[in-house]
């Protein structure tokens, strides 16, 4: 998870680059470090649980498009307020949270 969150952090960061190239490396790398962070998600959550995987797995998915709703929103807002560096400090501000929460799985497991 925290490897797929240090794709992803790395590959917002390229696309402030100005170049084409830069964009659609960027673009591959959030796609890339994206799903490695939702599978190793999904993952996790199964590794815990003992019962009630459906219901639990139907409220990570649940979650995941009403994150996703608020995401979207939030990112149009701060697009309109600072452009694409207001997106990009947004999504930095999002994976706050994410790699903290990582990091305590990682020492739970090791």
């Amino acid at each position: 998870m925290v490897s797929g969150l240090v794709v992803l952090a790395i590959s917002i960061a390229i696309t402030l680059l100005p170049s084409l190239a830069s964009i659609v490396i960027g673009l591959v790398g959030i796609c890339a470090g994206f799903f490695t962070v939702h599978a190793a998600a999904v993952g996790l959550l199964n590794r815990h649980l003992h019962g009630g995987q459906g219901c639990a797995n139907a409220l990570y998915v649940l979650c995941y498009y009403i994150g996703g709703w608020i995401g979207i929103t939030l990112a149009g807002l701060a697009y309109e307020k600072n452009g694409w560096n207001g997106v990009v400090q947004l999504c930095f501000l999002i994976l706050i949270p994410l790699i903290a929460v990582g990091m305590m799985e990682r020492k739970l497991t090791d």
